[in-house]
């Protein structure tokens, strides 16, 4: 009989395998990934792959949650470290900014490949767990809105659904690009130092566009 492993080494290889899956996602397309290739990245038969994920959806879905839960676990311990909703804010910003200049993969599957999303999964087998993923995401706007909040009630501005819209919208897509650009060597062109440059714009911008 076969001895079962330790869940210190399940998690090992898991965490092997879901590596190797985003590497393959980032270089050639969610489509391009397939148990059986992943098999042979991992050195495993391909029957013994699905000892661990069921499919490549679990895989992609389950790398989505870990990057989303990473992201959130760094803006936490930034946050924590202010004691003003202006500073967390900022800290906020510049956190998330950091995550995607430094985890340049998980930013791609997470916000710039046209990868598969929680409606694509809604009526199939792995709706429960796209769910869960989409719960860990929405988490990053509940602590956005919360510091937002904080933010206009400090400064007597009014947040209604319109306003909120608006500046979600503005912030996301100024750090976005800010991302973008750096991640596809864009900025190196221009600028010697980008991210100082970067630091310098959510240092400024942040109550500018709060009292759009």
């Amino acid at each position: 009989m076969k001895p079962v492993r330790a869940q210190k080494e399940v998690d090992k290889i898991k965490d092997n395998i879901l590596n190797q899956a985003l590497d393959v996602i980032i270089t050639d397309g969610f489509s391009a990934l397939t148990m059986r290739r992943l098999a042979k990245e991992v050195g495993m038969t391909a029957p013994n792959i699905y000892n661990y994920f069921s499919n490549k959806d679990e895989l992609f879905i389950t790398l989505t949650i870990k990057g989303f839960e990473n992201l959130l676990t760094k803006l936490d311990a930034e946050i924590q470290l202010e004691t003003t909703p202006m500073k967390r804010a900022q800290a906020m910003l510049k956190a998330y900014l950091r995550f995607g200049l430094e985890n340049s993969n998980y930013y791609e599957i997470m916000f710039t490949s046209r990868t598969p999303k929680y409606l694509d999964y809604v009526g199939t087998a792995h709706e429960s767990l796209a769910k869960k993923e989409l719960e860990v995401s929405m988490l990053l706007y509940q602590k956005t809105m919360t510091i937002l909040n904080e933010i206009a009630d400090e400064k007597h501005i009014t947040l209604d659904d319109a306003k909120v819209n608006l500046v979600l919208t503005t912030l996301w897509s100024l750090l976005h690009g800010m991302v973008s650009l750096h991640n596809s060597n864009n900025t190196i062109y221009l600028m010697d130092n980008a991210e100082a440059i970067y630091d310098e714009i959510l240092e400024k911008i942040l109550l500018q566009v709060i009292s759009l």
